[in-house]
Parts: structure tokens; sequence; C-alpha cells
């Protein structure tokens, strides 16, 4: 058979350790067309292909792409001690501003074994690399990995791709909405006038704590810190190995669990990976962080977090309410660890310590309140307020002025919110302004209200 290739590619064909790449061949179509259709819940295709119209795809459109100076795509055949066991490429290249993104698809048999997937994978983006960076002079290779497949997104942070953003609910597969994450490379050899720029330094790296799947965070937090500290690394850990936000960072750490977990650990690791900052996320955490943050210190480690007796007091409903109500006008939700009567006929029961809501009993007649009072450990009540329920995220720093968004909270799953909408409201703003002020709270801080029918406010 006629071997045909690429005018553009001057080195075909291309070899790393047993893989060789050559420009995608008539014969292999077929093959890729099979592995196409048994993978088809992980491409960009709506239905399988027949054996006629990928014949005429490759005559009409493949085939006179290989006289072309800038094709809009280059197609590889991918071989293994000479026989074809995947193919991929660049697809919509935009020679003018030098990208492309990257195509593979390996045997499907291969595909399913995720060692042989992941060695196939990686000597094929070294060779690709090559291709677009050396030989072609792009300048950037992207990706859309849907994150059904979490172990594609680690194999390409393990060959120089970074986590870009992530698009929620962006492809429907087996009838469910599932994410995309996005990743791309830049060619290393970076215009002069960028390189410059660099912060060359590498002691500032960043730990997400509990980091589990709060991917717009990280997501947020990476692109951030990129664009203040290109060398810095943005470290996770969490307790559990497989959580989805392990593939979100640059490094993971799988800390030990809060019992097991001391101080000399901790300062171990940070100096290992010269650690600078922490960002502490989940409630559990926040009493072990404040109280070691002046030894964190002084070790050059800043802990964005309040002060220890500010968190004691927030984890505690109670003494939040007693305290701020007697030395405030604040309007703060009434507590107490009985049923008084000026709390109504609609109840709500609650644990009195930690920030969550698990386990808590809402808008109850005051016999079921007192029922359900007896299934918590230690509860609270409140009366039942009917209105619209806000956060106020807001950021303090030391001498700075605040900095608050005002978000309503639309859908509320498991005491979180998941979609929310920007409100302005000056006069929570400045009650959220001064109950921090009170406290003397730092860092980052989420303060949640009901604007009841009125439009009065309780905090």
């Amino acid at each position: 058979m006629t071997t045909v290739s690429y005018n553009i590619l001057k080195s075909v064909p291309y070899t790393h350790k047993d893989y060789t790449v050559v420009s995608l061949r008539p014969q292999d179509i077929f093959a890729v067309m099979e592995w196409r259709n048994s993978q088809i819940n992980v491409l960009r295709q709506d239905k399988p292909l027949t054996p006629e119209k990928q014949k005429n795809y490759f005559e009409n459109t493949i085939r006179p792409s290989y006289k072309e100076d800038q094709p809009d795509l280059i197609l590889l055949s991918i071989l293994e001690k000479g026989e074809l066991i995947g193919y991929g490429g660049l697809v919509h290249i935009n020679w003018q501003a030098r990208r492309a993104e990257v195509s593979f698809l390996n045997e499907t048999q291969r595909a399913a074994d995720l060692t042989t997937y992941e060695h196939d994978f990686s000597a094929f983006l070294a060779i690709l690399k090559h291709i677009a960076f050396t030989e072609l002079g792009l300048q950037r290779l992207s990706t859309e990995t849907f994150n059904i497949r979490p172990y594609v997104i680690t194999i390409l942070l393990k060959n120089g791709f970074e986590i870009e953003g992530l698009l929620e609910r962006n492809n429907l597969i087996n009838g469910e909405l599932v994410d995309s994450t996005l990743q791309a490379c830049l060619n290393p050899i970076l215009p002069e006038e960028v390189s410059r720029q660099k912060n060359t330094s590498s002691q500032n790296n960043v730990l997400v704590t509990s980091i589990s799947k709060k991917i717009p965070l990280l997501s947020r937090i990476r692109k951030e810190l990129r664009s203040v500290l290109p060398n810095a690394r943005l470290f996770g850990s969490d307790t559990d190995e497989q959580c989805l936000g392990k593939h979100f960072v640059d490094s993971f750490w799988h800390c030990p669990s809060d019992g097991d977990l001391t101080l000399q650990i901790l300062l171990e690791f940070y100096r290992k990976n010269k650690i600078t900052l922490i960002i502490p996320t989940r409630d559990g955490e926040l009493p072990f962080y404040a109280e070691n943050s002046e030894k964190l210190i002084e070790e050059g480690i800043h802990v964005m977090i309040s002060p220890a007796q500010t968190i004691t007091l927030c984890q505690d409903k109670l003494s939040f309410f007693e305290k701020l109500s007697r030395e405030t006008s604040l309007p703060i939700v009434p507590t107490a660890t009985t049923l008084l009567e000026e709390y109504g006929n609609t109840i709500t029961v609650k644990e009195r310590f930690g920030s969550g809501t698990a386990g808590a009993g809402l808008k109850l007649t005051r016999a079921d309140a007192l029922k359900h009072a007896n299934n918590l450990s230690a509860p609270v009540f409140q009366p039942f307020i009917s209105g619209t329920e806000y956060s106020v995220d807001m950021y303090l720093g030391k001498g700075s002025v605040p900095l608050s968004v005002v978000r309503s909270r639309d859908t509320v799953i498991g005491g979180e919110s998941q979609i929310t909408t920007v409100y302005q409201n000056k006069e929570l703003k400045r009650l959220c302004n001064e109950l921090a002020s009170q406290l003397g709270l730092r860092g980052h801080v989420v303060i949640q209200a009901i604007i009841d029918h009125n439009k009065s406010i309780h905090i």
C-alpha cells in the first residue's frame, strides 16, 4: 500500500522507547473506526461511524491535508514494536495563534488496562510535544477531559499539563450531565519578555487543606497563584486518598486524620515542601490551625485564619448568641438550650457545636422539636425564621478594608449552597462588617443571614 505522510512533518517516523509514530496510514482507518465506536462515551461523537463515512472522511479530509503547509489537523498512527495500538494528533490547529488541541485514543482493550493506557498515552505525549513545540513551533497544547475519567487528568499532570478550569455539566454521557476539566501545556521556550517576568523563587508554595471535591476553589486559587508567583506550586491535602480534588493540584498529600495529625508532622511536611501559606477549608480543623498559628508564623508559615478564641465562639451557637446579644445590637437569631415560649410555634433545632446543619430539624412544631432534640447530642432551639437565606463572603486582612460579596442561597444541599445569585445589600454588608470587627475575624469568612418578608435581617 502506498505510504502517505504530512509534508509539514520532516522527521517521520518518530520514536520513543518501543513506540513509533507515523502519519495516519490508510490501512489503519477502520481499526480507528472500531475503537471510536466502542469508546463513544468518552468522545465528542454522537453516533457510530460507518465504513463508508470513515473512508469518505479519510479521502476527502485527511488525505488532502497531507500536502497542506498549514493543515487544520494532523492525525498520527501509534505503533508499539511495529503493531498498531492507537492513534491521535493535533486538532483544531490555529497557526496564527500557534495553538492546537491534543487528540488520543488507543485500542479498546489497552484502554481498559489503566497501566497500559498510561504507558501508551505518556509515550505519545512525549512524541507529540516534540512535534508541536520543536518542529512546528506551536506555543500551546490544550485538552478537554470528561471527569468520568479522572486518571486521564492525572496522566496529563504527570506529563507537564496544568489544569486551567472546569466546565460544569458540560457533556451528556449515558443520560447524565458530567463536568469537563480543561488542561494545557505551554512550550517551554518562551518569548524573552515573558521569561523576564517569571518569578524564579519556588519558596512560596501554597497548601489548601481538606480539598475533597472543591474543584472551583482549587481552580481559582491555581489561576491566581500562577499570575502572582508563576513558579509556586499548589499543594492539596485530604485524608481520602481517592478524593477528586487531588487531580486539581500540583502535588497531593494524603495526610493523617485529625487524631493522628501533630504540629511536628505538619512542620516536617511544610519545611520539606517550602509551604509558606495555608488555606484551611474544613470546619473541624480550624481550632487546630488557630491554636498553632503563632508557632507556624515563627517558621515563616502564614495561616489564613481567625484567632483561636474567635473560632471557638463561632462554633458554639449558644455562646455566639449570648455574647453578641449582650454586647451589641446586632440582630442575632435567638438561641437557647430550652424551648422558650417566645420562640413561637414553629421551631428549628440544631446541634450546638459546629457550623454545619447536619441533623438539624427545620420548621417543626414545638412537640416535634422536643422529640427531634432527643436525637442530638447537644441540641439548641431557635425560632424558625421564614425568608430568603444569604451568605456574605468576606476577606479581612490586618489593617485593610473588609471585602465582601452578598449571595442569595438559591439551592442548598447538605447545608452548602450549590446555586447562588450575587446581590447588593449595603445594610447587610454594614452589619457583617460590624460583626467582623466585634469578633476580630481574619482571613476568609462566611456569615449567613436570613432576610424575612418584612425585610428584617437575622444573622
